[in-house]
């Protein structure tokens, strides 16, 4: 990576393939050549970085990361802030681009397909994240990601930004009364990222608060990071001050009859009565 900047700044030349090549598509180039004096400051310091790195010993990713972030990012002058920027996205696409190369390994079936070492005991990886359920035809889904594009684009300027991925994948309906899938084609909107770098767990609270509000209004998947409120859930899944008939109400009834309307307290939890599902 650190030969790839070098060799622009020197050559002005991309290699084919490479990480530079990769943003500068997005990027462009022209206006890369004006910050060839701030890309040599921040080359120098990247240089240091590593030296340091190998020194040092390796700490936890998300840690070694957040060091990048703030060495890249949190620079006064701007255009050591705008090649810091392109540097951290260059960095950045290295990194995910080495999580997707084909591997070959034995391992139990879960541990082959999430790629976790469970013998590892080090809590390599500090991780939040969240699933947001849209109707894949609505509108707002296309909203939503902007926005969080628009969000993380921002917050790169003020020396944060997000480490991990955004991904959209496809479901059909569910037959569960609560299940999020609630449409013919849903798309979940799965945010996760490195909780380490600052700027990961800005953009997941970014996340929550628009899936929240009403101009939006996602579904948040049960079992992640889920602060609805019984107002959120009631507005989603049918209920309202004139139509109590929904799936949630259903859910209530039901939920009743096998606690004896709540003698029986087995299924009763601080969420489950933060999110009104034992109303």
């Amino acid at each position: 990576m650190a030969f790839e900047i070098k060799n622009f700044i020197e050559n002005h030349e991309v290699a084919v393939g490479g990480a530079v090549a990769a943003v500068a598509a997005t990027a462009g180039t022209a206006g890369l050549l004006a910050l060839a004096a701030a890309f040599a400051v921040l080359l120098a310091l990247l240089l240091a970085f590593l030296a340091a790195l190998r020194a040092n010993g390796a700490s936890r990713f998300g840690q070694t990361l957040d060091d990048l972030r703030s060495l890249l990012l949190d620079r006064s002058d701007p255009n050591e802030r705008a090649a810091g920027v392109f540097i951290w996205q260059c960095i950045y696409y290295k990194v995910f681009k080495g999580q997707q190369d084909t591997l070959d390994y034995e391992a139990i079936s879960y541990a082959v397909m999430d790629q976790h070492n469970y013998l590892d005991r080090s809590c390599n990886v500090n991780v939040d994240s969240i699933e947001v359920f849209f109707d894949a035809s609505d509108q707002h889904l296309i909203a939503f990601i902007d926005s969080l594009i628009a969000f993380e684009i921002a917050q790169e300027f003020r020396g944060k930004s997000f480490a991990g991925y955004a991904s959209l994948r496809f479901t059909g309906p569910s037959k569960a009364l609560l299940g999020m899938q609630r449409w013919p084609v849903t798309c979940v909107v799965e945010v996760a990222g490195l909780k380490d770098v600052k700027g990961t767990k800005e953009l997941v609270d970014y996340a929550i608060s628009q899936a929240l509000n009403n101009n939006f209004r996602g579904i948040l998947h049960w079992g992640q990071r889920n602060p609805s409120t019984v107002q959120n859930i009631e507005d989603r899944f049918g209920i309202t001050a004139l139509v109590r008939t929904g799936e949630l109400q259903k859910w209530r009834q039901v939920l009743g009859r096998i606690t004896d309307n709540g003698r029986l307290d087995g299924f009763s939890s601080p969420f489950t009565r933060q999110t009104g599902l034992e109303v």
